[in-house]
Order: C-alpha cells, then sequence, then structure tokens
C-alpha cells in the first residue's frame, strides 16, 4: 500500500457514519473493489483512484447505501450519547476544582500583635 491509496482510504473512512464492525466491513468491500487497480498500478495517483473508483465522497456514499437505518439510527444515538457524557464529565470536573479551590483556599489574615513587657 502507497501513501496515495492510505489517504484515499482515509477519506473514505471519514465518510462512514456506522459502527466499528460495519466499516471494517465496507472497507474490506472497498479493498476488494480496488483490488484489480492496485494489482495493475500498486501506486495509483490521487487522480487514478478517483477516475476508476469515484470521488473519496461519492464512493463513501455508496458504501453507506448498504448500511441499514437502523445501524445509522444507532451510530448517531451513541455518537450523541457520548458527546453529551463528555460534556457532562468536563462541566462535572470544572465544578468540581472550583469547589475544592473555594474549600482549601485559605485566607490570609495579616494580625498586628502588641507585645507588653512588664518589669
Amino acid at each position: 500500500m502507497n501513501k496515495t491509496w492510505s489517504a484515499y482510504q482515509k477519506a473514505i473512512k471519514r465518510g462512514l457514519y456506522c459502527g466499528r464492525k460495519v466499516k471494517k466491513r465496507l472497507l474490506a468491500e472497498l479493498d476488494g473493489m480496488a483490488a484489480p487497480l492496485l494489482a495493475e498500478n500498486p501506486a495509483p495517483t490521487r487522480e487514478e483512484l478517483e477516475t476508476a473508483l469515484g470521488t473519496p465522497e461519492a464512493v463513501s456514499a455508496s458504501l453507506m447505501e448498504g448500511v441499514s437505518q437502523q445501524e445509522r439510527a444507532t451510530y448517531r444515538r451513541n455518537r450523541l450519547l457520548l458527546r453529551i457524557g463528555l460534556v457532562v464529565f468536563v462541566l462535572a470536573l470544572v465544578i468540581f476544582t472550583l469547589w475544592l479551590v473555594y474549600m482549601y483556599s485559605i485566607p490570609i489574615e495579616v494580625v498586628e500583635t502588641t507585645y507588653v513587657y512588664y518589669d
């Protein structure tokens, strides 16, 4: 594999909105589609890849046609829940840190002491 093919694959992978297992299956399909091209030309340019297979956006859209609506909805829901969880965690961490600073900050008092000596 060369860098051009890896970059092309990565661009397609970014356009796949599905779970990890389905994404691996779709990328295996992509490898099968590109096998004849890569066998003929082991180091194709980006233009050759786009001419033979299509733009990364078009390829990822065509691969996503095989993914069920339920899988897409599950993926979107899980991503949303993950993002909400991360936001809640960060907010809780910030609030906890502010609480610690408030509770353990010791105010400094300046006390003037006068000493009186008796003889």
